[in-house]
């Protein structure tokens, strides 16, 4: 797991917390093939969720190109299980994957999901993508059906959480995303992007990402390649570029100086056949910046004159960035650990509450069953008589609840809580809900 500031294990409290599950693997810890192969397509992904959800009680799956990790509650025990519900598994592959796929539990989770949403997991520091990503995937399992309780409450919290660091602190200022590092790559061989044709393939939200960058850097002639056209002239025209069909990828490429591959695909959809009447024009070199994953570029195209670029050759760029954002990143780990400490301590409120309001109503509708059966017997007495046996029992229910009631409140904002609630559950008979089954 990432490296966070060290928070008490003690302030584990809930089940809440306690049952969140989480495997993965990122740029970080596995190659560019491995990590391809174990992607999820858009298309792939609602079924994927579909099997998850056999094992699992809550889940939300995330892919994006630097990562594919999934988060869950309940269910299995063995988080490798659940890597063989991806579309490119086989044992072969999980074997290879067993080194590089990191996993965790409980605090570990909330921690990794709060520092992801904030971009300090990112491979460029403070960047928003990966934001809008866990947002769409945390929103497509909502839809699925496949996020429940704990998931809803750690996402939400996460967002709330993002919009923290990003109003406190400077991230955001140095307008950082994984186009903005690639495409400061091209400055090392076209100084002026006032004079290329920038193609990029693809018209989804790194392309809406890659074509303001670039045109912030001084592009003014950009052509968008998609698949479906007919759908996104409303997007090209928005953003004041050409569209093309991928039908007419090589007619793009042949007057490209500069492409941006970003579209989601299992195979890779510029071949060498696409550039051959590109290679040698006027002398000039062509940049191919590939940042899909799976990688959308055949890595043949690479000549003498044809510079391919994907997202793992972005590290000396993450590095400078990590060096220049040294003090801003101190300061969302501690707003980070601060909304840590902040989340276990309303999950253990809600908890002990909902173990309170369990307790008291148990105890009144046995006092409120006793007391009809009583009554019924004493049909003798008057009606005034009777309220005065209702009050007189609704008081003893009410003497004997405060004392228990009262403690329980009193270690919500303590690690006791946990005991406590436990002890009172198992004591007064509340039924399994976790806490009575055991520690």
């Amino acid at each position: 797991m990432s490296a966070a500031p060290t928070i008490s294990e003690s302030l584990i409290s809930t089940h809440q917390i306690d049952d969140l599950r989480m495997i993965g693997l990122n740029h970080r810890s596995a190659a560019m093939d491995l990590r391809e192969r174990l992607a999820i397509g858009k298309d792939e992904l609602a079924t994927v969720l579909q099997r998850l959800q056999s094992e699992t009680d809550e889940v939300v799956a995330l892919s994006t190109c630097n990562r594919t990790e999934l988060y869950w509650v309940g269910g299995t025990e063995a988080p490798q299980s659940l890597l063989a519900t991806l579309p490119g598994a086989d044992a072969a592959l999980l074997e290879q994957a067993a080194d590089v796929v990191y996993s965790g539990d409980g605090l570990e989770v909330v921690r990794h999901v709060f520092r992801l949403a904030c971009g300090l997991d990112s491979m460029i520091i403070g960047e928003t993508q990966i934001l809008h990503q866990m947002k769409t995937a945390y929103e497509f399992a909502q839809d699925q059906g496949s996020c429940g309780k704990s998931l809803n409450a750690l996402f939400q919290k996460a967002f709330g959480v993002a919009k923290a660091v990003h109003t406190d602190t400077r991230l955001m200022s140095h307008q950082a995303s994984v186009p903005a590092a690639a495409i400061g790559l091209v400055r090392a061989i076209f100084d002026d992007l006032s004079q290329v044709h920038v193609v990029i393939v693809g018209t989804g939200e790194i392309a809406t990402v890659s074509c303001e960058e670039v045109r912030r850097r001084g592009a003014t002639q950009i052509t968008a390649v998609s698949r479906t056209p007919e759908q996104r002239i409303d997007w090209a025209a928005g953003l004041g570029i050409d569209l093309l069909g991928m039908d007419q990828l090589t007619e793009a490429l042949a007057t490209a100086d500069v492409v941006i591959a970003c579209t989601d695909t299992t195979d890779p959809v510029i071949l060498p056949e696409h550039l051959a009447s590109n290679c040698g024009r006027r002398g000039q070199p062509l940049v191919i910046l590939d940042l899909g994953v799976p990688r959308n570029v055949d890595e043949r195209v690479k000549t003498e004159q044809v510079y391919l670029r994907n997202v793992d050759d972005l590290k000396p760029v993450v590095e400078q960035n990590r060096e220049l954002l040294t003090k801003d990143i101190a300061d969302a780990e501690q707003i980070i650990a601060d909304a840590i400490a902040a989340y276990t301590r309303d999950c253990r409120s809600a908890h002990a509450g909902s173990t309170i309001e369990e307790f008291r109503t148990n105890a009144e509708g046995i006092a409120a069953d006793e007391l009809e059966a009583v009554l019924n017997r004493l049909s003798h007495l008057s009606e005034e008589d009777q309220e005065e046996v209702k009050r007189l029992v609704h008081r003893v229910v009410g003497k004997m609840l405060h004392q228990p009631t009262k403690a329980l409140r009193s270690v919500v904002d303590d690690e006791e809580v946990h005991d406590a609630v436990f002890w009172v559950r198992r004591i007064f008979g509340l039924g399994p809900k976790h806490d009575a089954e055991g520690r």
